[in-house]
């Protein structure tokens, strides 16, 4: 019984695997089709931010929304929902728990900044390269760290509208990811 739940448990986590891979290979074999209609990136978030609930109780984080009223930049919202959840989920994954994701939106940018583990800073130029995974100390579940593509669909995400990016972060203190309009 043990035996035939750890082939079941390695079985899934080989599916989840080939999954991400195949995800990743579909930002990376093509051109993005870009949709840009005028969103409220603000409701965008918060439903994104909503459907994490459960993740983020799991390890007693919280993440904090703040922004300037009636916002609407243009953007393809299935991507920009893509873009989130990578954003989000990188915090859950390597933020540490009773940490707090601040999410800053203005009228020129959006910051994804937290307070958490952060990560050198001569390894931020590698964060979005397809399957790079920080050197930090990490003890949660592997299944749960995920491929190391996240980052780097964001980067593809943000590229494929025209905008730019920036991540800057200290050892220990914070990590930042940041969406310049």
């Amino acid at each position: 019984s043990q035996n035939l739940e750890a082939i079941i448990s390695e079985m899934q986590r080989l599916v989840s695997l080939v999954n991400k891979i195949m995800e990743f290979e579909k930002f990376d074999a093509q051109h993005l089709e870009v949709l840009k209609i005028s969103h409220s990136p603000y409701d965008i978030i918060s439903q994104v931010s909503q459907t994490q609930e459960i993740y983020l109780a799991e390890k007693k984080q919280k993440i904090a929304l703040s922004w300037s009223k009636n916002i609407e930049i243009l953007l393809d919202k299935d991507l920009f929902v893509q873009l989130c959840y990578n954003l989000i989920g990188n915090f859950l994954k390597y933020a540490w728990i009773q940490t707090t994701l601040f999410i800053t939106l203005g009228s020129k940018k959006i910051e994804f900044r937290d307070n958490g583990n952060g990560i050198s800073r001569k390894e931020i130029p590698f964060l979005t390269e397809k399957f790079y995974q920080g050197k930090i100390e990490k003890s949660w579940n592997i299944s749960e760290r995920g491929i190391g593509v996240g980052l780097s669909i964001v980067k593809k995400i943000v590229d494929a509208h025209g905008w730019k990016s920036k991540i800057t972060s200290d050892t220990g203190k914070w990590f930042c990811f940041t969406i310049y309009f």
